[in-house]
């Protein structure tokens, strides 16, 4: 390999020395991550050089064009009003023309595709990916912390693939299309809060059952569960209770202003 070395080649070596993870782990960030690391890295290759130079193309055409146009009939030594193709203002005048041409077409060509638009937003999506896949790799950020037990790359490896996606369709929706908000709350409002609830990162995991979670729980914690209505330990860990027997208490306020419950 040469001496020029893409972040998505640096990643590949680190995630090749990582052996917390399983095999299958290992393909499915390949074959995600990576493969989309390097797309965007392309894009960002092809869209600088385009956006740069019609920047360019733009910025010093607009200087030079007014210029040569203020020089392009100086030459009073002939009477000629055509001049000739071998002299000066003839060369100035097909200059001029081919710089404000190109001028004008690189100016509708980034308003038309909204290169300047692109250029930033691409840019930034593949730094974010990028700082995300080095959080996961070096398990620092949001990677680093774990609820009762120690942050692997094993256990964090859910949370990094969900990253990932949302990074993803967050890009899809900006560049290409972006659901109506207001239609999809129309259209599903039963579902609503759960996507709310269920877009936010939490720090345990959403596939773990309810009785893994309540086991690790403090002691304590635990028997205020059971003391609250639980049937025991057993029970909490389970998922299931007793009923707590509702009580109807009878408040009355005498003529002095006393409370007195029955």
């Amino acid at each position: 390999m040469g001496c020029w070395r893409t972040k998505a080649s640096y990643f590949k070596d680190a995630l090749k020395k990582t052996e917390d993870i399983s095999e299958l782990q290992k393909v499915i960030i390949h074959e995600r991550y990576i493969r989309l690391l390097e797309s965007y890295e392309r894009r960002c290759s092809r869209l600088s050089l385009i956006f740069h130079t019609a920047r360019i193309l733009i910025t010093v055409g607009s200087l030079v064009v007014p210029a040569l146009l203020s020089i392009q009939y100086t030459n009073t030594g002939s009477s000629n009003p055509y001049p000739d193709a071998d002299s000066l203002s003839y060369r100035i005048y097909w200059t001029t023309w081919v710089l404000s041409l190109l001028v004008t077409t690189s100016n509708g060509v980034v308003n038309v595709f909204k290169l300047d638009k692109k250029y930033y937003f691409i840019h930034t999506t593949y730094q974010q990916l990028s700082s995300e896949g080095w959080q996961y790799i070096g398990l620092t950020g949001r990677y680093s912390v774990l609820a009762n037990s120690t942050a692997t790359h094993s256990n964090q490896f859910i949370y990094f693939c969900h990253m990932i996606e949302k990074i993803k369709m967050k890009q899809v929706e900006e560049e290409y299309y972006k659901l109506s908000e207001t239609h999809e709350a129309t259209k599903h409002p039963q579902t609503q809060t759960q996507t709310q609830a269920t877009d936010s990162l939490l720090p345990m995991s959403p596939l773990k059952p309810v009785g893994e979670m309540v086991k690790s729980l403090p002691p304590e914690l635990r028997s205020q569960l059971v003391g609250l209505g639980f049937k025991s330990s057993d029970s909490v860990e389970n998922g299931s209770s007793n009923p707590i027997e509702e009580t109807t208490v009878s408040v009355f306020t005498d003529l002095s202003g006393n409370t007195i419950k029955e």
